[in-house]
Protein backbone atom coordinates (compact mmCIF):
# COMPACT_ATOMS: atom_id res chain seq x y z
CA UNK A 1 0.00 0.00 0.00
CA UNK A 2 1.59 3.52 -1.22
CA UNK A 3 0.82 7.05 0.64
CA UNK A 4 2.92 8.86 -1.46
CA UNK A 5 0.36 10.52 -3.28
CA UNK A 6 -1.62 11.32 -0.13
CA UNK A 7 0.94 12.72 1.18
CA UNK A 8 2.50 14.96 -1.66
CA UNK A 9 -1.08 16.02 -2.01
CA UNK A 10 -0.83 17.60 1.76
CA UNK A 11 2.91 18.68 0.92
CA UNK A 12 1.57 21.13 -1.66
CA UNK A 13 -1.57 21.89 0.27
CA UNK A 14 0.98 22.55 3.33
CA UNK A 15 2.74 24.47 1.10
CA UNK A 16 -0.46 26.84 0.00
CA UNK A 17 -0.70 27.02 3.62
CA UNK A 18 2.44 28.00 4.38
CA UNK A 19 2.59 31.01 1.62
CA UNK A 20 -0.70 32.46 2.78
CA UNK A 21 -0.27 32.28 6.60
CA UNK A 22 3.10 33.09 6.54
CA UNK A 23 2.87 35.83 4.44
CA UNK A 24 5.93 34.76 1.78
CA UNK A 25 8.48 34.05 4.31
CA UNK A 26 10.53 31.05 2.72
CA UNK A 27 10.96 29.58 6.04
CA UNK A 28 7.40 29.02 6.97
CA UNK A 29 6.44 28.38 3.36
CA UNK A 30 8.95 24.98 3.55
CA UNK A 31 8.11 23.96 7.23
CA UNK A 32 4.59 23.54 6.88
CA UNK A 33 4.98 20.84 4.17
CA UNK A 34 7.65 19.33 6.18
CA UNK A 35 5.55 18.68 9.37
CA UNK A 36 2.32 18.01 7.01
CA UNK A 37 4.43 14.97 5.35
CA UNK A 38 5.81 13.89 8.75
CA UNK A 39 2.68 14.07 10.27
CA UNK A 40 0.36 12.21 7.65
CA UNK A 41 3.16 9.19 7.88
CA UNK A 42 2.95 8.98 10.83
CA UNK A 43 -0.69 8.68 11.03
CA UNK A 44 -0.90 6.45 8.15
CA UNK A 45 1.31 4.58 9.22
CA UNK A 46 0.24 3.01 12.21
CA UNK A 47 -3.05 1.57 10.77
CA UNK A 48 -1.04 -0.02 7.91
CA UNK A 49 1.09 -1.55 10.26
CA UNK A 50 -1.92 -2.98 12.52
CA UNK A 51 -3.90 -4.32 9.21
CA UNK A 52 -0.74 -6.26 8.29
CA UNK A 53 -0.73 -7.74 11.22
CA UNK A 54 -3.87 -8.95 11.60
CA UNK A 55 -3.36 -10.52 7.96
CA UNK A 56 -0.74 -12.39 9.23
CA UNK A 57 -2.58 -13.49 12.08
CA UNK A 58 -5.31 -14.68 9.60
CA UNK A 59 -3.74 -16.15 6.42
CA UNK A 60 -3.09 -19.85 8.29
CA UNK A 61 -6.42 -20.09 9.22
CA UNK A 62 -7.26 -19.20 5.19
CA UNK A 63 -4.57 -21.52 4.84
CA UNK A 64 -5.80 -24.47 6.68
CA UNK A 65 -9.52 -24.00 5.52
CA UNK A 66 -8.30 -23.78 1.64
CA UNK A 67 -6.04 -27.39 2.67
CA UNK A 68 -9.13 -28.44 4.64
CA UNK A 69 -11.65 -27.96 1.42
CA UNK A 70 -9.59 -28.77 -1.31
CA UNK A 71 -9.45 -32.22 0.64
CA UNK A 72 -12.49 -33.11 0.99
CA UNK A 73 -12.58 -32.50 -3.30
CA UNK A 74 -13.41 -29.15 -3.67
CA UNK A 75 -11.43 -27.29 -6.89
CA UNK A 76 -9.25 -24.68 -5.98
CA UNK A 77 -11.96 -21.84 -7.35
CA UNK A 78 -14.29 -23.47 -5.23
CA UNK A 79 -12.36 -23.25 -1.77
CA UNK A 80 -11.19 -19.78 -2.73
CA UNK A 81 -15.05 -18.92 -2.93
CA UNK A 82 -15.71 -20.86 0.15
CA UNK A 83 -13.20 -19.07 1.95
CA UNK A 84 -14.06 -15.32 1.22
CA UNK A 85 -16.89 -16.41 3.14
CA UNK A 86 -15.54 -15.42 6.03
CA UNK A 87 -14.89 -12.08 8.52
CA UNK A 88 -11.36 -10.83 7.94
CA UNK A 89 -9.02 -9.10 6.35
CA UNK A 90 -7.45 -11.68 4.07
CA UNK A 91 -11.55 -12.77 3.63
CA UNK A 92 -12.45 -9.49 2.46
CA UNK A 93 -9.22 -9.10 -0.03
CA UNK A 94 -10.12 -12.87 -1.46
CA UNK A 95 -14.26 -11.38 -2.05
CA UNK A 96 -12.44 -8.27 -3.37
CA UNK A 97 -9.92 -10.45 -5.39
CA UNK A 98 -13.20 -12.73 -6.91
CA UNK A 99 -15.50 -9.57 -7.84
CA UNK A 100 -12.96 -7.58 -9.53
CA UNK A 101 -11.62 -10.24 -12.12
CA UNK A 102 -12.40 -9.42 -15.26
CA UNK A 103 -13.86 -12.57 -17.55
CA UNK A 104 -11.15 -12.68 -19.78
CA UNK A 105 -8.23 -12.25 -16.92
CA UNK A 106 -7.55 -15.78 -14.86
CA UNK A 107 -7.81 -16.22 -11.62
CA UNK A 108 -4.39 -18.24 -11.38
CA UNK A 109 -1.53 -18.11 -12.65
CA UNK A 110 -0.17 -19.96 -16.26
CA UNK A 111 3.05 -21.24 -15.14
CA UNK A 112 3.05 -24.64 -17.06
CA UNK A 113 3.89 -23.83 -20.45
CA UNK A 114 6.12 -20.21 -20.47
CA UNK A 115 7.73 -21.52 -17.23
CA UNK A 116 7.53 -19.42 -13.76
CA UNK A 117 9.20 -16.22 -15.08
CA UNK A 118 8.02 -16.26 -18.60
CA UNK A 119 4.10 -17.32 -17.45
CA UNK A 120 0.88 -15.03 -17.93
CA UNK A 121 0.19 -13.70 -13.71
CA UNK A 122 -3.08 -14.37 -12.56
CA UNK A 123 -5.26 -12.01 -11.04
CA UNK A 124 -4.82 -13.48 -7.68
CA UNK A 125 -0.86 -13.14 -7.91
CA UNK A 126 -1.26 -9.81 -9.54
CA UNK A 127 -3.62 -8.37 -6.46
CA UNK A 128 -1.93 -9.92 -3.89
CA UNK A 129 1.40 -7.62 -5.43
CA UNK A 130 -0.59 -4.71 -6.12
CA UNK A 131 -1.36 -5.28 -2.13
CA UNK A 132 2.56 -4.89 -1.29
CA UNK A 133 2.17 -7.20 1.88
CA UNK A 134 5.00 -10.18 1.75
CA UNK A 135 3.11 -12.92 3.24
CA UNK A 136 -0.08 -12.30 1.11
CA UNK A 137 1.90 -12.23 -1.88
CA UNK A 138 3.69 -15.79 -1.16
CA UNK A 139 0.14 -17.13 -0.23
CA UNK A 140 -0.95 -16.03 -3.46
CA UNK A 141 2.25 -18.04 -5.29
CA UNK A 142 1.87 -21.14 -3.44
CA UNK A 143 -1.56 -21.16 -3.89
CA UNK A 144 -0.86 -20.67 -8.12
CA UNK A 145 1.48 -23.26 -7.86
CA UNK A 146 -1.09 -25.50 -6.24
CA UNK A 147 -3.14 -25.07 -8.57
CA UNK A 148 -0.62 -26.02 -11.75
CA UNK A 149 0.50 -29.06 -9.57
CA UNK A 150 -3.10 -30.59 -8.62
CA UNK A 151 -1.50 -33.40 -6.66
CA UNK A 152 -1.36 -33.18 -2.63
CA UNK A 153 -2.61 -29.57 -2.64
CA UNK A 154 -4.16 -30.06 0.69
CA UNK A 155 -0.51 -31.32 1.73
CA UNK A 156 0.90 -28.24 0.69
CA UNK A 157 -1.63 -26.08 1.96
CA UNK A 158 -0.94 -27.45 5.21
CA UNK A 159 2.66 -27.18 5.11
CA UNK A 160 2.08 -23.18 3.73
CA UNK A 161 -0.16 -22.51 6.86
CA UNK A 162 2.72 -23.91 9.27
CA UNK A 163 4.98 -21.77 7.53
CA UNK A 164 2.93 -18.54 7.68
CA UNK A 165 2.25 -19.33 11.31
CA UNK A 166 5.59 -19.89 12.15
CA UNK A 167 6.56 -16.62 10.31
CA UNK A 168 4.11 -14.88 12.57
CA UNK A 169 4.85 -16.63 15.24
CA UNK A 170 8.87 -15.04 15.03
CA UNK A 171 6.99 -11.83 14.19
CA UNK A 172 5.46 -11.25 17.24
CA UNK A 173 8.31 -13.23 19.66
CA UNK A 174 11.09 -10.52 17.95
CA UNK A 175 8.59 -8.01 19.14
CA UNK A 176 7.94 -8.91 22.41
CA UNK A 177 11.56 -9.40 22.92
CA UNK A 178 12.17 -5.73 21.41
CA UNK A 179 10.19 -4.41 24.37
CA UNK A 180 11.41 -6.69 27.09
CA UNK A 181 14.50 -4.81 26.63
CA UNK A 182 12.98 -1.22 26.81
Amino acid sequence: VEFWGLRLAGCLLGLALGLFVGGGDPLIAGGVPVLVYFYLGARLHTPFEKATRQLKRELPEVAQTLSLLISTGKSEIEALQEAASGKGIVHTWLRAVLATRPPDVPLFSNLRNAGVRGGKRGHLRREAQRAGVPALINFATQVDFLKEASIGADVLLGNLADTVAADYQGEVNARAEALGDK
